[in-house]
């Protein structure tokens, strides 16, 4: 199918196409900008990426917790970043960020494993990270920053959409760092990517 535009309507089609690029580069910085400057990431390093997901936390004497978190990527780091939530005027949830709690190398991820999370009801895609201990540490101490003791990390995401973004992003830099494919097991019915 062909369709036909006006002269007027390509040059609407044409400004509004330049508006939303514009617009979409803007917020990129804009976000870059904020964690950058509130989480102290400093050249050469630089923020990639982040998202709203679901850290889940599993064996507490309450059973699995799932606690609301930003899961921050830079071009060396995984962040985990507390953050609030609260109801703006228009009623609408706003989120800040809090704190940053931990980080890993992201040259120190041996593999992703997704699955299908068993609480429907708080997530419904499980992203289950796994780091060589040693190496992480080791990266770490190089950069003079605090050792990690876990090597497994799991978040959970309700939006498929965010959820294969998150993946791509992580395997992109991983890719970018190592020169090589990040291990990825999907243990989904149908697979995810």
């Amino acid at each position: 199918m062909v369709i036909h535009l006006s002269k007027d309507e390509e040059d609407i089609a044409e400004k509004s196409f330049k508006f939303h690029t514009i617009l979409k580069r803007q917020n990129a910085i804009c976000w870059q900008r904020y964690f950058e400057d509130k989480m102290e990431i400093r050249a050469p390093e630089i923020y990639q990426y982040h998202v709203y997901a679901l850290k889940v936390t599993a064996g507490s004497k309450f059973g699995t917790r799932f606690e609301n978190r930003f899961l921050v990527f830079s071009n060396i780091f995984i962040f985990n970043v507390k953050m609030k939530s609260e109801k703006s005027r228009l009623n609408r949830r706003v989120f800040s960020f809090t704190e940053k709690l931990w980080y890993h190398p992201i040259e120190a991820l041996t593999k992703l494993v997704l699955e299908p999370c068993k609480k429907v009801d708080k997530a419904k895609y499980l992203l289950h990270m796994y780091f060589d201990g040693d190496l992480q540490n080791k990266v770490l101490v190089n950069l003079k920053k605090k050792k990690q003791k876990k090597n497994e990390r799991t978040f959970g995401f309700n939006d498929v959409d965010q959820f294969r973004t998150t993946l791509y992003e992580l395997m992109r830099i991983y890719d970018l760092l190592k020169k090589t494919q990040l291990p990825v097991e999907d243990k989904f019915p149908e697979p995810l990517i």
